[in-house]
Parts: structure tokens; sequence; C-alpha cells
């Protein structure tokens, strides 16, 4: 089964979503957008690198370059369309942003389980000095 993603009326990129495989690029602008991830991927301090990273471990580097694009061309079209100011936040905001995210996640989790989730002892020491 193939799932067709598209910018701007050209077909950017053809996923087969049974094997996670990228199958091709087509558009100018889905290269430029591709090329651009990949550039952002190899960033050490930009939340973007980190959510390619991130990606990447899960699905695999072409997926995650592919998500990448469609990330920035999106942003792109916040900034050109409906004048957005994007401003990075940096890695480190990112990383939080993840792990305050899983948090929540595990909360959900454990009370459809019926359990509570308790802070580590290092937590509550460092609550209290």
């Amino acid at each position: 089964m193939y799932k067709m993603s598209r910018i701007r009326g050209h077909r950017f990129t053809q996923i087969d979503t049974d094997a996670g495989r990228v199958c091709g690029f087509d558009g100018k602008e889905g290269r430029l957008f591709c090329m651009m991830a990949r550039s952002l991927a190899q960033s050490k301090n930009i939340a973007l690198g980190g959510f390619y990273r991130r990606m990447a471990a899960r699905r695999g580097g072409l997926v995650a370059t592919v998500a990448l694009a469609r990330k920035l061309a999106t942003l792109y079209w916040r900034v050109m369309v409906k004048g957005l100011s994007y401003v990075e936040a940096g890695l480190k905001a990112y990383e939080d942003q993840v792990l305050e995210t899983k948090c929540r996640a595990l909360k959900r989790l454990a009370k459809q389980l019926g359990r509570i989730v308790l802070p580590s002892l290092a937590e509550i020491q460092t609550a209290q000095s």
C-alpha cells in the first residue's frame, strides 16, 4: 500500500507504508526541503536536528528525512503565508518537551491501569533543597 505526500500540488514523495520505505522524490520544492532536512539533520544544538535523530531511531533515516522536510515545509508556509514569527528554542527545550510528553503519557497509562506514579527519591530530595 502506498501513501502519497504532496507539497503545492506536486508529487513530493511516495512512501511504502507497509515497509516504511521512501520510494522517490519529485518536484523542485520537495528536493529543496529534503536537502535542507539533510543539512539540519547534522546539527547538534538545534531542535529540528533532535527531532530528526529521534525519528531516525524509530523509523529510519529516509523516513526521518521526509518527516523533517515536511515539518520544514509547514514552518515555511506558516512564516510566509500566516506571518508567524519562528524562533528556534534549541535542543534543550525540545528534549524537555519530549520528556514532559513522555511523563504525561506514563501518568495517563498508569491511570488507565488503576496505578499511580510516584516521584523518585532524587526528585523528592531536590525539591526539598
